[in-house]
């Protein structure tokens, strides 16, 4: 079959890029393993509610995701959480995460929110990073953790950034790479003097950015009931525009096609059941280990340059329950907690009726119902056995909440697994991909995409496929855009 644009992968990073590849006027034929499109998105019927069962939002960020949504028409179906603080529940005990942060990094570290997370001598200590220079601190590849515990002491790393980057990114801030988790913040604390002056000036430009999308107040947005709203929406533009989308196709390898004055003529992609595309321009939205052993063989020079990003497997668990306590006094929409922590091994928890008015209607129509979400990664040991469940899932919900494990009724409950999706960019990462970048951009034929190098979060991924060139097509008729057998 011969084909125009083919992008592998058919997740929010591979439907994003092809509704960017076909608004630049290229025909795209999108080609996704599983039996449907999404990836991370998919849903899950609890006690006959229906409820995302990976991603259930996204950042409004900068803005991207937001103009994706208005693009697509679905601003009508969108949903922003109620007001409520989450919570950190730690061996200090439990308390609300100060409400002017940046991934746990206090902008105004004496506030008594502050004081209460981390103690008076730690906010002291957070304050005290001011004096410091603003380049102290700024190694190359320096970690997360190593960077904030330094100019603003351990406390603040210890009982803010930890769990919040252990609960939203299933990774150990300690082999986080800083600048692939919050590209430009370095550069914006030797331009302030001061990580909170930095980190105040990073969410300042993200306030302004939300402002210009008419979404000010609010931190995230989902599409309803689901988030497979906006899956739909992506592949039916993508339909309205002359696209393609195939699932169920597995691709198993990938060949060059040596030809034109360039000597890159396009690519060759060969599937299960002897299924064969040629596509004259190529994108792999994969996880990087697939796009690594894709084009290890065709574009070795490329390949090389994909980081190693190691998987962080994730539990999550789904629980609707009846509990008087925990659905009238809800402690806010969630809770993260660190992976040392005694009595508890999930790492948060997504009070999902107390964030979300939709699904709060939906639960009151059983007395006392709430849905609750918690999550377990190998970050806090090893993954709990499935069988323990959901007693596990109902001791940790109860420490997590201050509600006594009798107190809680379990009426429906479900397992799922996400194996590959969640990736750490360890040391190095933000140096691979800046390589990456110049390796491809000898080859107008070829991109990459994917969380792994757009960055985590719809938006992240969003915001790449906006800013992704994608080249014209070429004049070269071998490749027509009408796919025929």
């Amino acid at each position: 079959m011969s084909c125009d644009y083919v992008v592998i992968g058919g997740g929010p990073s591979g439907l994003l890029h092809a509704l960017a590849a076909a608004d630049a006027g290229r025909t795209v034929t999108v080609l996704e393993a599983a039996d449907h499109a999404g990836g991370a998105v998919s849903d899950i019927m609890l006690d006959g509610v229906r409820l995302n069962g990976g991603a259930e939002s996204y950042a409004i960020g900068t803005g991207a995701m937001v103009e994706w949504i208005e693009a697509l028409g679905l601003s009508d179906q969108v949903a922003s959480p109620k007001g409520n603080a989450s919570w950190i529940h730690s061996n200090h005990g439990p308390f609300p995460i100060p409400g002017t942060s940046l991934w746990g990094i206090p902008t105004e570290p004496l506030n008594d929110d502050v004081k209460r997370a981390v103690g008076r001598w730690g906010a002291i200590r957070a304050w005290a990073d001011a004096l410091l220079p603003g380049s102290y601190g700024a190694e190359p590849g320096i970690s997360t953790y190593d960077y904030v515990s330094k100019r603003m002491g351990k406390r603040v790393a210890d009982r803010l950034l930890v769990p919040l980057i252990t609960g939203v990114h299933s990774a150990d801030p300690r082999t986080l790479e800083l600048e692939a988790l919050v590209p430009g913040l370095i550069d914006s604390v030797k331009q302030y003097g001061s990580l909170r002056r930095g980190a105040r000036a990073v969410l300042d430009k993200r306030r302004a950015a939300n402002q210009s999308a008419k979404t000010a107040g609010a931190a995230v947005g989902a599409t309803v009931p689901t988030m497979s709203t906006l899956i739909n929406g992506l592949v039916d533009a993508l339909k309205q525009r002359g696209g393609t989308l195939e699932t169920g196709v597995r691709v198993r390898s990938i060949h060059r096609v040596d030809s034109g004055r360039d000597g890159r003529g396009g690519w060759t992609v060969d599937a299960d059941g002897g299924r064969s595309y040629d596509a004259a321009t190529l994108a792999v939205a994969t996880d990087p280990d697939t796009a690594r052993n894709l084009l290890s063989e065709p574009a070795p020079e490329v390949a090389e340059h994909i980081p190693e990003a190691p998987a962080s497997p994730v539990r999550l668990v789904a629980m609707s329950v009846v509990s008087p306590k925990l659905a009238r006094n809800p402690r806010g929409n969630g809770v993260l907690v660190p992976p040392d922590t005694r009595g508890v091994r999930a790492k948060a928890m997504t009070h999902l009726s107390a964030k979300w008015e939709h699904i709060e209607r939906e639960a009151s129509k059983v007395a006392d119902r709430a849905f609750v979400r918690l999550s377990y990664s190998p970050a806090d040991g090893e993954l709990p056995d499935p069988a323990l469940f959901p007693e596990q899932a109902v001791q940790d919900l109860a420490a997590m909440t201050g509600v006594d494990a009798t107190e809680i009724e379990v009426r429906d409950w479900l397992v799922q697994d996400w194996p590959v999706t969640q990736r750490r960019r360890l040391p190095g990462h933000a140096e691979s991909l800046a390589a990456l970048s110049i390796a491809l951009s000898e080859d107008p034929t070829l991109e990459l995409t994917g969380s792994w190098r757009a960055g985590t979060g719809l938006d992240a991924i969003a915001r790449f496929a906006k800013t992704t060139h994608v080249p014209p097509a070429p004049t070269d008729t071998r490749h027509s855009t009408d796919s025929t057998p």
